[in-house]
């Protein structure tokens, strides 16, 4: 059987000094040899948030302010518990108003789905579950697509969410589990299961939820997340996306929505390889320092098994036309001159629709002479950015320790990289975010959430 994917490792480093120890980062590249794969039946399952902050207008402060001094001036603002947060609502003309000018997350979410059920076709699946306190099936099809019944379901929900009883809170885990019973329906090589979250708050059972979506990624589903607006918890989002090898998105505009569904469907449908899991094993008293995913974006993998010495990730699907690949760093012992064999990288992965795994394997050998050759410049370059995006993880972990002094340490270590490798209006935004850590001011959560889609960005081609 021809292989659909190549591996190939690409050290930093041509030629390093003989009789000193040093580390080395190597480039892993996993290059897709098909343009194009068997096209699998899609079961997606939309767990989309029905909360009261999903029913409410997203508005800039800016509009909030504007539009409460009308609505004030009218005596149409009214005071109201909405979502278990006390707030204040539009009534009359105000509000008449406001929904010409403005529309709800709810909307929006409704809206994207409509659209991107478009680029389903027959054999296809996407079901429903709207999740708020509780969680409650708005459409199942798991048995056939019906783009009616989905449109009729979407429409009622828009309508009157507070139709299906499910609360006004935000709770996702047993939205996951629902959703976890209908995608297992389809084996994982009959069909391509994904879960994708929409929001706009804060998941209040965010342990559970992510236990149950660590459940799915072992039965090799990922979870791709969108988080809508500016008061969202984006590190929740990110991390049950990157622990599952799926997407995360920041709907910063109202069109976003749908954009990002859209960009999301495309890569479902672009799936050449399956369940990628990437193993390196180091020898002759080198070690494995770290492995990290550079491309098609930034990953530090939440879980790593090092059983026998060898350290193995799971990176999840490969699309055709882009490269994935990871950046393997090591420790090198101090080697004589000439070739020393110093790791074996492997990896293994299905073929859409197949059922039993391919694998390949490559040695490295690295060579050492008198002086170390000049390294790789691209190389030093993805590695920088993976520097850029460890400093801002590291600078988020700080920040929920409430250790100020650290996360700020770490934004600002990032401006520095990014400055060095050419990306001054980002390194302008870190250096915005370090001012307001130090200066106890209100961070702008836009800002937030926009530096750490960018973050992850950073390598995309």
């Amino acid at each position: 059987m021809s292989q659909s994917l190549q591996l190939q490792l690409r050290p930093q480093y041509s030629r390093l000094a003989a009789g000193r120890e040093a580390t080395c980062n190597v480039l892993l590249e996993i290059s897709p040899l098909v343009t194009s794969a068997k096209r699998l039946p899609l079961n997606i399952c939309v767990l989309l948030d029905a909360s009261g902050t999903m029913r409410r207008f997203e508005l800039t402060p800016e509009e909030v302010a504007h539009w409460e001094q009308v609505a004030e001036s009218r005596g149409e603002l009214v005071a109201r518990r909405v979502d278990r947060e006390e707030g204040v609502v539009f009534t009359g003309e105000t509000l008449r108003e406001l929904q010409a000018s403005a529309r709800k997350p709810l909307d929006l979410a409704v809206t994207a789905i409509k659209r991107v059920s478009g680029r389903l076709v027959e054999g296809d699946r996407l079901s429903l579950v709207a999740f708020a306190t509780r969680a409650a099936v708005a459409y199942d099809g798991s048995d056939a697509l019906d783009k009616g019944k989905l449109f009729e379901a979407l429409n009622r929900l828009q309508a009157d969410p507070a139709a299906l009883r499910v609360g006004d809170g935000t709770r996702a885990a047993e939205a996951v589990r629902i959703a976890l019973e209908m995608l297992t329906k389809q084996s994982a090589a009959a069909a391509i299961g994904r879960l994708v979250i929409l929001t706009d708050g804060i998941v209040q059972d965010r342990p559970a939820t992510l236990a149950g979506l660590e459940t799915a990624r072992r039965q090799q589903l990922s979870t791709t997340t969108v988080g809508i607006g500016s008061d969202f918890d984006e590190e929740f989002l990110a991390r049950a996306a990157d622990s599952s090898g799926g997407e995360y998105y920041f709907a910063a505009e109202p069109g976003a929505v749908a954009e990002h569904l859209s960009e999301e469907m495309a890569q479902i449908q672009s799936i050449v390889a399956r369940g990628l899991q990437v193993s390196a094993a180091a020898a002759n008293g080198a070690r494995v320092l770290d492995l990290h995913q550079v491309r098609p974006r930034l990953r530090i993998f939440d879980e790593v098994d090092t059983t026998g010495g060898v350290t193995t990730v799971s990176v999840g699907d490969v699309l055709s036309g882009r490269k994935t690949a990871l950046m393997l760093e090591l420790a090198l012992p101090a080697c004589p001159a000439g070739d020393q064999e110093l790791a074996e990288v492997s990896i293994r992965w299905l073929d859409p629709g197949a059922t039993e795994p391919q694998v390949q394997a490559a040695q490295l050998a690295l060579s050492f002479g008198d002086e170390a050759a000049p390294g790789d410049e691209e190389i030093a370059d993805l590695a920088a950015r993976l520097a850029v995006y460890k400093a801002e993880r590291e600078a988020q972990w700080a920040q929920e320790d409430g250790d100020v002094t650290l996360a700020t340490r770490k934004l600002r270590q990032a401006t520095r990289i990014l400055q060095d490798i050419g990306e001054a209006e980002l390194a302008g935004e870190f250096e915005q975010q370090a001012r307001d850590l130090e200066s106890n001011q209100v961070v702008d959560s836009r800002r937030t959430k926009s530096l750490k889609q960018a973050t992850r960005r950073l390598t995309r081609e």
